[in-house]
């Protein structure tokens, strides 16, 4: 089956492609934190799976590879204090913290205050101890590189800037292009776009 995760405004999509005759299925969270599952082609009718205990800021799947050998869906939770990453069980709703979450704000970073946000994995990123990187951006110009293992900041990146050089965009959603089931070490190619809600556009 192909694996939807949809949260708000944010589609990201797991490229899982085993028959053509597989089905889709899509899974959302709603304003209380309760994890859903919906047919994308009948949108009318949703099935409560089960509490996340938060509303998280961002949810995608993990490709398989590396550490991981099926699709494990992710969410972060990004709290006054500390932001932590979990993976989710899809059957049930249950979160599981991945490490003990890192710093809301820290150098070269500010995760705080009333942020909208962009997670994706990175399907070109697959690490030599197995691990992928996630990408976490948000609108106050934070961008980061997730460790999918440890739950901690891999690498904190140049600021988000708009096209006349201002630091800072009103991002709503991040996506990877060329996701697909299986993430690689290296080769193949990919892009990283994000929405600007701001400015009304994709960039």
């Amino acid at each position: 089956m192909k694996l939807v995760s949809l949260l708000s405004t944010s589609l990201a999509f797991l490229a899982f492609l085993p028959a053509a005759s597989a089905a889709l299925i899509g899974y959302g969270v709603t304003a209380n934190g309760g994890l859903f599952s919906f047919d994308p082609d009948d949108t009318a009718t949703a099935t409560p799976v089960g509490s996340l205990g938060f509303v998280p800021a961002g949810i995608d799947f993990r490709p398989v590879g590396g550490s991981s050998s099926s699709p494990v869906l992710y969410a972060i939770s990004v709290g006054p204090v500390t932001t932590t990453l979990y993976t989710v069980n899809t059957a049930t709703g249950a979160a599981t913290a991945v490490g003990p979450g890192f710093a809301t704000s820290g150098a070269g970073y500010d995760l705080s205050g009333t942020q909208t946000f962009g997670f994706d994995f990175n399907p070109r990123t697959l690490q030599a101890d197995g691990s992928v990187r996630i990408r976490l951006v948000s609108s106050g110009g934070s961008n980061l590189r997730l460790n999918s293992d440890t739950g901690l900041i891999a690498n904190v990146d140049t600021m988000l800037s708009t096209a006349g050089g201002a630091v800072g965009t009103a991002v709503d959603a991040a996506a990877y292009l060329n996701t697909s089931i299986a993430t690689n070490a290296a080769g193949g190619t990919t892009a990283l776009y994000v929405i600007d809600a701001g400015a009304n556009s994709l960039n």
